[in-house]
């Protein structure tokens, strides 16, 4: 007999851990553990993306800090498609465009 989906509040309940995790483990310096943390969080939203616009752009600031600029990028890309008037995803997907002009010696251009 296969096991019952969880409940939204279930859900919503290990999202919110699994973020803590990532924030601890960001605040510590451990980004690879964080990313891992966000992206259980992430997962365990599921389906209600209405909560997860910082888990992605929270998630990205991780890449950020590893170099992983461009999966920075997909992830504030994502978080912008779910609430385009979040202002921090511009802010670090910007940051992050920078950061690979500087390291590929490449120029972007924002519309």
């Amino acid at each position: 007999m296969a096991a019952a989906a969880p409940s939204q509040g279930a859900a919503a309940s290990s999202a919110a851990e699994f973020k803590e995790q990532g924030n601890d483990c960001y605040r510590n310096g451990h980004y690879g553990d964080a990313i891992k943390a966000y992206t259980q969080a992430i997962e365990a939203v599921g389906d209600d993306v209405s909560g997860s616009v910082a888990l992605w752009t929270n998630r990205a600031a991780a890449h950020f800090m590893t170099k992983a600029y461009k999966k920075a990028v997909q992830d504030c890309e994502a978080a912008i498609k779910i609430d385009a008037s979040f202002d921090k995803a511009y802010l670090r997907c910007a940051k992050a465009y920078l950061a690979m002009v500087r390291t590929d010696e490449r120029v972007v251009t924002f519309d």
